[in-house]
Formats: C-alpha cells, structure tokens, sequence
C-alpha cells in the first residue's frame, strides 16, 4: 500500500468552508474511482491547515485513479476552481509506505 498525507494550507478563514467543499463534494467522487480516503484533519497549531489521507495500492494505481479522478469532467469543470479559491498551497505531499507492523496495512 502507497499512502498520502496531504498537507493544505487553505486561505485565512477558509479552513471550515474547504472541509465542507472536501467532504461534501469530493470524497464520494474519488472513491468511485477507486482511491481509498482514510481520513482528513484539522490541524491543532494552524487554523489553515487542513491535513488528509489517501492509499493506493502502488505508484501504478495512484498514477491510474488520480488520471481518471483529476483527468475527468467532474474535477475540471465543476470542482477544480471552487477548490483553488480556497487552497493557497498544496503542493506538500508526503508518499509513505506502512511498515511490517503498521496496522493501516
């Protein structure tokens, strides 16, 4: 399993606005394209930041079902600008890969 941790740093006074969009709008379209969403967080010590998961099976399949998430009409013409009005930067990414032990497996 590949994971993401997702690192947002969402517009001033944005935060809760973008987790409404986020959990609303976005999570049941990228699990139809079969990404697996585990969680999505608050951050305690920046009211902009907003943190989440994301797991594929391999860099293949991470590669295959962001195509057909990010490459789709859905995402360009319908979430794609109301996302970027609220996101200031997104570009912290974190691939992580779960130890022998780690029970998120």
């Amino acid at each position: 399993m590949l994971m993401e941790i997702r690192i947002y740093k969402i517009r001033p006074g944005m935060r809760q606005k973008f987790i409404e969009f986020f959990e609303s709008r976005t999570i049941a379209p990228q699990e139809a394209c079969g990404m697996r969403i585990l969680g999505q967080f608050r951050s305690l010590q920046d009211d902009n930041v907003f943190v989440w998961l994301r797991a594929f099976d391999d860099a293949a399949d991470r590669d295959m079902k962001k195509e057909a998430f990010y490459g789709g009409p859905l995402w360009r013409e319908d979430l794609e600008e109301e996302a970027f009005s609220m996101i200031e930067d997104y570009s912290n990414v974190l691939l992580v890969e779960p130890t022998a032990a780690s029970r998120l497996r």
